[in-house]
């Protein structure tokens, strides 16, 4: 287990990535109409009309906002030995009961240390077809759960 890792639980990749099994963890505790799901390409297709479902459901007026901007878009770090440096930080801040104090020197230095990355990073076929087989129960669980047709994920 890497040093600057928190909880190993969550080195769990399969477990927190499995979101039918999730949803129905999810909905045996909350109740289903107390749920908004909102799936991110239809966030993507649709943002003023996702928008104004999570409005409706949280029971907040419409602000009449039809402009989206992408917030937060992935990036990398430029130096990652620097990206891994700050979490160790993080980490010896929480220990110290530090956490959330600073002059956000580290955000600073993790923002200029970030770029958009050029192009989107190919998975080998062997291993979209290794998770295409692993999640295919798991995103027919997802189907089911939900009541919407989700094959498209495996293509």
């Amino acid at each position: 287990m890497p040093a600057t890792c928190p909880d190993k639980k969550i080195l769990f990749y399969d477990e927190v990535c499995m979101l039918g099994l999730q949803m129905e963890r999810l909905f045996q505790i909350v109740f289903r109409h107390q749920v908004l799901v909102i799936f991110l390409e239809d966030m993507k297709s649709n943002p003023r009309r996702e928008y104004r479902r999570v409005l409706e459901f949280l029971e907040v007026e419409d602000d009449g906002r039809e402009d989206f901007p992408v917030e937060n878009a992935r990036a990398l770090p430029r130096f990652p030995l620097i990206s891994q440096s700050l979490r160790i930080a993080g980490l010896v801040k929480t220990k110290l009961g530090l956490h959330g104090k600073g002059i956000g020197i580290g955000r600073i230095i993790s923002r200029l240390n970030n770029r958009k990355p050029d192009g989107k990073q190919k998975l080998s076929p062997e291993m979209e077809e290794t998770l295409r087989d692993y999640f295919k129960e798991d995103i027919g669980l997802l189907s089911s759960i939900m009541g919407r047709e989700l094959s498209h994920w495996l293509q």
